[in-house]
């Protein structure tokens, strides 16, 4: 049905009519989730181009191109060009939101997830703490994203041997989802915690956390 809809836009309205690149990322969005890839990346990348065609290099359509992209990358394994794009699209909404804003969070949350995919710790720890930094000024202590922001830190941390501050943010995230009643993210968390004790070669609490059993 889309690829109809896409050939009549096209013969309507042609390619670069906004509706017609509408259509275009819809079907890349399915062929991704039926595991299309090659076909979701053809198409990802002919949107991109013509959106950057239409509203120049710098706009929030073209950012938003280059992070579906650096996500259809990173479902593939192509960890070092998904951090290509999605820095690509850090920069552009940057430039168009300035120095905080939630979606600038999720882009660096979104870098430091590939640097972690890529063995990068380090590198993942300073877009990581910005991202938490920046969560936690714009929504909150308590905001789901935070918590979020939290676990994704917290993985870099153990990887570098901070397993202090690790635990920290661990708990904290764990306390947030069950209060939400996350039964699954708890369970997560618990299993994230269990690992950091491990690799920290310290002994899990001998009473058990609220909550689990």
């Amino acid at each position: 049905m889309l690829l109809e809809a896409l050939s009549i836009q096209r013969k309507a309205l042609g390619d670069e009519h906004p509706w017609t690149v509408g259509v275009i990322d819809a079907l890349s969005r399915l062929y991704a989730q039926t595991g299309a890839y090659e076909a979701a990346d053809s198409l990802r990348r002919k949107a991109l181009a013509l959106n950057r065609k239409r509203y120049g290099p710098a706009h929030p359509r073209v950012a938003g191109d280059l992070g579906s992209l650096a996500n259809l990358l990173f479902s593939q394994g192509a960890y070092a060009e998904a951090l290509t794009e999605r820095r690509q699209a850090l920069a552009i909404w940057r430039e168009v939101y300035g120095t905080e804003h939630r979606t600038i969070a999720r882009g660096l949350n979104g870098v430091g997830r590939i640097l972690i995919a890529l063995d990068r710790y380090a590198e993942a720890e300073p877009p990581l703490r910005e991202a938490l930094a920046m969560h936690i000024k714009l929504q909150g202590e308590d905001h789901p994203e935070v918590a979020g922001s939290r676990i994704r830190l917290a993985e870099a941390l153990v990887h570098t041997g901070q397993f202090t501050e690790a635990e920290s943010l661990l708990l904290a995230a764990r306390a947030r989802f069950e209060a939400e009643g996350d039964t699954a993210r708890t369970q997560r968390a618990d299993e994230d915690l269990r690992a950091l004790y491990r690799s920290w070669g310290k002994p899990e609490p001998t009473t058990p956390l609220p909550g689990s059993s």
